[in-house]
């Protein structure tokens, strides 16, 4: 992945495509747990994808490429989300369902988070939902947060604690 960033960022728009390209999938889940939207989220996607092609000579370290655009796709999706607040009454920023499978692979019970999510600070939120939804690495979302690894421990660990604790006394309650 390291040669064909360099390669992209010497213009080589075939390397840059089939970077975006692995990582289009991972990229529009990030998108969709922030927008909730299939067409807002695809529209995040295209917009990061754009927004890296102009500017990918600026990144320092082509081992962090990856991080590098989640971050771009992170600050995207959060203005977009401070922009539809302001113009609409929904809560764009909740996860809906997640599914918990058991040992056979069967869904074993569906939770209902939107509530538990949406009560807590959206930087817990923006950290829980890059930990456990898109399996980043603490270091890789204190490098996507611009956060140190400390800070982003406290603040995964006092998430955890504001969800669990707007979760109490519901009947799916972890």
């Amino acid at each position: 992945m390291e040669e064909l960033v360099r390669k992209a960022q010497h213009g080589d728009r075939d390397a840059f495509y089939e970077i975006i390209s692995a990582s289009r999938e991972k990229l529009y889940r990030t998108a969709y747990s922030y927008l909730k939207d299939e067409h807002a989220a695809l529209e995040a996607v295209a917009e990061t994808t754009c927004r890296a092609y102009i500017s990918i000579n600026r990144l320092r370290d082509s081992r962090y490429f990856t991080t590098w655009l989640t971050r771009i796709l992170i600050n995207y999706c959060i203005n977009e989300l401070k922009y539809l607040s302001k113009h609409t009454s929904e809560d764009m920023a909740s996860i809906k369902h997640i599914c918990i499978m058991d040992a056979d692979g069967g869904i074993e019970e569906r939770l209902d988070l939107t509530d538990g999510l949406t009560k807590i600070k959206p930087k817990y939120r923006d950290v829980l939902i890059l930990k456990y939804f898109e399996d980043f690495s603490t270091e890789d979302i204190a490098k996507a947060l611009n956060k140190p690894v400390g800070t982003v421990k406290t603040w995964i660990n006092r998430g955890l604690k504001q969800l669990r604790d707007n979760m109490k006394g519901s009947e799916h309650c972890v």
